[in-house]
This record gives structure tokens, sequence and C-alpha cells, in this order.
């Protein structure tokens, strides 16, 4: 029987999945970072806390970028790139606290299977729904709504949700991102992993190879890309030009459109708590597969575009990595008591 926390959890991955409130400014992004800020807290709050994950990943890297408010050039974009910060690090630390987050997974599935009308009408232009690029479902843009759609498939491929599964990489489909294609095909070597090791890895640097060579050759948007890409980077500062900071300086980019990038440009050194956090979490052994191919599948899209900034994608890598994080600390606080129990060691 489900805890109500863990049902919880399922309404929270939903809700954030399908918010939208047409008609107002980020129609497609406030109402779900405000459903992150109202049900977060709350699920922290009832959650039972008693798994010690000794965790200090979350607050050294709020403090980190706490510290490069001092410098940014506007300091109230600053305070609202670091309050969605803190949001993805409750999640963090959320995550932390379950030994399975798979009704998270199940909510962000439910609520890309029931956008799956919407796409398909978009695509025939058959429904007007506010968006930037078509089709987009319930989100502003349709790569966007690819990268949401690809968290579905990824972790319903892992589950075994074959239903949620064809609604999702029908959506993947129909966005046309080739991101997306590349961090799917990536997720796959993933999940292959452990029965072809060598022929894994093999097909793995293939597909990153052929990834870049796309990127380079036969995508549009790589010309600006790079522009924007070398912009930064040839402005990136030691101690980083202060979180929020892009979006101050070039306005008509708004992102890098490479997460790794803007996280360096921003933050400079005191990005490594972030990358370091990441890392950790991909490391963990024997860890619930879904956490896994979420992260990696975002981890590959952040190269070239930027899901850490968007609520559904951002709250799925948060709370993946979290959860990761926390069954490495649960593994070796098992060695550790195991060892005790032995008269081993201190």
């Amino acid at each position: 029987m489900q805890s109500p926390v863990t049902r919880l959890i399922f309404w929270l991955g939903f809700a954030t999945t399908v918010a939208f409130w047409p008609g107002i400014i980020n129609a497609g992004t406030a109402p779900r970072w405000a459903v992150l800020a109202i049900g977060v807290p709350i699920c922290l709050m009832l959650m039972d806390r008693r798994v010690d994950t000794r965790s200090w990943w979350p607050a050294l890297i709020l403090v980190c970028a706490a510290a490069t408010l001092a410098w940014t050039p506007d300091l109230l974009n600053g305070i609202d790139a670091f309050i969605r910060l803190s949001i993805l690090m409750g999640v963090f630390y959320l995550g932390t606290q379950f030994r399975s987050v798979t009704s998270a997974w199940g909510g962000i599935q439910w609520g890309v299977a029931l956008m799956l009308p919407i796409v398909v009408l978009q695509w025939f232009n058959l429904i007007s729904i506010q968006q930037a690029v078509a089709p987009a479902g319930l989100l502003m843009n349709k790569n966007m709504m690819g990268e949401l759609a690809l968290v579905a498939a990824v972790t319903a491929l892992s589950m075994g949700a074959w239903t949620m599964f064809v609604c999702a990489i029908a959506i993947c489909v129909l966005t046309t991102s080739k991101a997306v294609a590349g961090a799917f095909l990536l997720t796959l070597v993933v999940i292959w992993f452990r029965r072809a090791p060598y022929a894994s890895l093999a097909l793995g640097v293939m597909i990153v190879g052929a990834a870049l060579v796309s990127f380079l050759i036969g995508m549009e948007s790589a010309g600006p890309r790079l522009a924007i890409w070398s912009e930064a980077i040839s402005n990136w500062s030691f101690f980083g030009n202060g979180l929020g900071s892009f979006v101050t300086t070039y306005p008509a980019a708004e992102y890098v459109h490479s997460e790794p990038i803007q996280f360096i440009y921003e933050l400079g050194v005191f990005s490594i708590p972030l990358f370091a956090a990441f890392l950790y979490a991909l490391g963990t052994p024997h860890a619930q597969r879904e956490s896994i191919v979420v992260l990696v599948a975002v981890g590959a899209v952040s190269f070239f575009s930027f899901p850490l900034h968007m609520p559904v994608t951002a709250f799925a890598a948060a709370l993946a990595a979290g959860h990761l994080a926390g069954c490495r600390n649960r593994i070796r606080n098992y060695h550790y008591d195991q060892r005790a129990a032995l008269g081993v060691g201190a």
C-alpha cells in the first residue's frame, strides 16, 4: 500500500507536467514553477525523514550560487534564478528520502499521455493553443515538449509501461527534435550496457559522433548556437558573471542553449559543486534504472538546450539526482552498519 507522500509525489509529477495557464506571461512555465514552489515544501513537511542521507550537496550548491549574487549585473534576475534553484535543491533533497521515485515518473507519464491528443491536433493545425513553435502541447515550444516526452519515454521503457512509452515516443517523433532523438539513442545504450558493455560503448561513441556531425552540418540552428557559445565562453570569468547574468547581458538569446556553458558563464568556479553532484549521483551503483536513464537523457539534451531551466525536465533531473545520491548513501551506510556489526572499524 502506497504511503500518502508516495501518492502525493505522483500528483506532484502529474500537476507539474500539465500545469498551464493560458493568457498569462510564460503560460507554459510560470504555473509549473508555482506548482513546485507549493508542492515540494508540502511533500517535505509530510515526509517521515528517517533516512540518514548525510548529503550536503543542496546546501553547498546554494551557498556557492548565492555568493555570485554579490556581483550579478541584475540582482532581481539573480534572485529569481536563485529561487528556482532553491526549489530544485528542495526536489533534490526530496529525492534522497525515497527508496523509489517510480510514482513520480508515473505522474509525468500520465501527464504526457494526456497531452498526446493535443499534440496530434496541433500537428494537423486543428487546435490553437498559445505556443511559439508548434506542436508544443501545453508548453510554448516543440523542443520543450519533446524533452518532456523524452523523460516520459525513457522512464516508461525502463518500467515496462508500454502504453505510456508508445504515447511518449509518438510525441518525440511529432516534435522532430534531433537533440531528443540523439539523447534517446544514448539512453538505450545505457539500458543495454550491462548486457553487452563493449558493443554498447562502441554504439555510444558512434551516436555521439553522429550527433556532433549532424549538429555541425545538418542543423540550421548550429550557426546561432555556436555564436552564442563562443560569446559566452569568450566572456567567461573565473568567479562567474553572477547567477542570472546571461539573460541580462544577452536578452535576445535569453539562454546559452547549453547548460554546462551557461553554468560556467554565470557561476564560474562556483559551478564545480553542481557538476560534482551530477557525477556523484550518476556514479551510484545498483540504483534504480529509471533514475539513471532520466539523468542521462536530460544530461545529453542539456548540451544543446536548456532543460534545467524548464520546470518539468529540471524537476525530473533534480529528483533523479537526489534519489541516486540517497541510494548511494544508503549503500554506504549499509556497508558501514555491516562492518560495525562485525566489530570492524570504528
